[in-house]
């Protein structure tokens, strides 16, 4: 799996003969700007639809923000529009134990409404790379 770009708050590795793409947010997200949130989810779109990504793993154990009702709404229009360019068929999310930080994580998935791909919430990245397949 190669890096494809590594920042303060976020970092993407793909596998390209599993068309796979992974995201991980880190710990020192707690002081992270709307404006670098979206910045970073705009690359994430770009990822999905360039590399045509039939598998996603989004690691949020470690994400220590909450989405905004207006940001909800921005994040999940920009991932749903980009998994279906994309041609999505598994995503799967490695949710924190933050109840909180849960809720974020599902109304934001909920605000794209029915998705074209199947998605399901883990506890451990081993149980999602199973599930995907990866």
């Amino acid at each position: 799996m190669e890096t494809l770009s590594d920042h303060k708050y976020i970092s993407f590795f793909y596998d390209a003969q599993k068309s796979f793409l992974k995201m991980v947010w880190k710990d020192a997200t707690s002081d992270i700007s709307e404006e670098d949130i979206k910045k970073h989810i705009l690359e994430y779109a770009h990822f999905l639809k360039e590399l045509k990504i039939k598998k996603y793993l989004g690691d949020e154990r470690q994400r220590n923000f909450n989405y905004d009702i207006d940001l909800q709404k921005w994040v999940s229009m920009q991932a749903v529009e980009a998994c279906s360019e994309s041609g999505m068929q598994k995503y799967a999310l490695v949710i924190s134990t933050d109840i909180i930080n849960q809720l974020s994580t599902e109304q934001t998935v909920e605000e794209g409404g029915k998705l074209p791909f199947e998605l399901k919430y883990f506890d451990t990245e081993e149980e999602a790379l199973k599930w995907l397949g990866v």
